[in-house]
């Protein structure tokens, strides 16, 4: 069980904003870390930079075993993200690690279901419903009445909308998700210091694992109800 490493090129100084202004602000959490170390040797481009790590006072078996750079890890540059160029950053892992949901966890979080993703383990995905909420009056009858908080509400949305989406859609066509990927990136967002750049390394997202990402904002078993549907069709 341990947590990854990012090594940004050019840096120095312990600053958050360096995570930021390569596309990384996710990462962040008031709660956990980051703390940073200069490298200068043993980096994956031959240059010097800055290391940022999450330590974990509680579980310290989250950190990675070899802090900064060393000879005993591996290396994958950042790819190109809206607009940022490939290279602006390195994620890092022991040789042979494994990144663990655990370790990559929120101080405070959404919680939700279990889901299996594509890395074989089981990650939290946040239940629509279950999302904070608050009393506001009615824009029609002005009576009060409980919603979700407005900053969860494009995602309560976008989670309805996807799922009814799903359920209509035929899966044995070549047919792409509208808005799959950043849905299921502000999921994941939710409860792991976790971003695209760190979803596609880790390797999280097929089709199926997809599929029931999104199932499981609505508590419910996408495929089977697919499958289903596809029967009583038939």
């Amino acid at each position: 069980m341990s947590s990854f490493q990012v090594y940004i090129p050019g840096k120095t100084g312990a600053s958050p904003n360096h995570l930021r202004d390569v596309g990384l602000e996710l990462l962040l959490d008031p709660h956990v870390g980051p703390i940073a170390i200069e490298a200068h040797h043993d980096t994956p481009d031959g240059c010097s930079g800055i290391v940022f790590y999450w330590q974990d006072m509680a579980t310290p078996t989250n950190m990675p075993q070899h802090i900064g750079c060393h000879s005993e890890q591996e290396w994958s540059p950042a790819k190109p993200w809206r607009g940022r160029p490939a290279g602006r950053f390195w994620l890092g892992k022991d040789v042979g690690g494994t990144i663990t949901p655990g370790a990559l966890m929120r101080h405070n979080h959404m919680g939700g279901l279990g889901v299996i993703l594509d890395d074989g383990q089981e990650w939290m995905v946040p239940v629509a419903r279950r999302l904070p909420k608050k009393y506001q009056m009615d824009e029609t009858t002005g009576e009060p009445r409980m919603q979700v908080a407005l900053p969860y509400q494009e995602f309560y949305k976008q989670a309805e909308d996807l799922y009814l989406f799903l359920l209509q859609a035929r899966i044995d066509e070549d047919f792409t998700i509208p808005g799959g990927w950043t849905f299921a990136e502000r999921a994941l967002a939710m409860n792991y210091r976790i971003n695209s750049d760190v979803i596609d390394w880790l390797g999280l997202l097929g089709d199926e694992s997809m599929l029931r990402l999104i199932g499981a904002t609505h508590e419910r078993n996408i495929m089977l109800e697919i499958d289903a549907q596809k029967k009583t069709a038939q």
